[in-house]
């Protein structure tokens, strides 16, 4: 073997090995973790807005069960070595709809982003990516499904 091809074999390893050792990144993950923070967040300032006994029932759960939920996958993403976002410091409340109460809105919203989660974990559950994270998803699901029934049952209480 010449000195340049041994090179160029060092080289190529030397990049492979190095471009191992940085964490990648992964759309389940990332959106995972965003879409859990910022219901986090969004909960939180439905908890200081709504005093209605139904509405603090739902955002402590999903504060309580988004924070876990996070927890663990963010376990998961280190062992597995994948990037993790920044997480989300502040968002945007629930947009108003025309003509509903601030309520109604808010529990609309609800409906669309448990969607929006329900749709990602079920789709992890049904990969073939990465079996830890199709079990976690898979674990979860029935969590994400819950959350996803209870934010539906808002919207037909503050229909209005």
């Amino acid at each position: 073997m010449t000195h340049r091809k041994t090179l160029q074999l060092g080289l190529a390893l030397l990049i492979t090995a190095s471009s191992a050792a940085f964490a990648a990144p992964n759309t389940f993950v990332t959106k995972a973790l965003n879409g859990g923070g910022a219901q986090i967040l969004l909960n939180q300032q439905g908890g200081e807005k709504f005093k209605q006994a139904d509405m603090q029932t739902y955002v402590g759960v999903m504060v309580k069960d988004n924070t876990i939920i996070n927890e663990q996958l963010t376990e998961i993403a280190k062992k597995l070595d994948i990037d993790l976002p920044v997480p989300p410091t502040r968002v945007a409340p629930a947009p108003a709809v025309s003509g509903k109460t601030p309520e109604a809105s808010f529990a609309l919203y609800q409906v669309k982003l448990n969607q929006d989660l329900l749709d990602l974990y079920s789709a992890e559950a049904n990969s073939n990516d990465d079996p830890q994270l199709k079990a976690f998803a898979l674990a979860q699901l029935k969590d994400v499904q819950r959350h996803e029934r209870m934010a539906q049952r808002l919207s037909k209480t503050y229909k209005k």
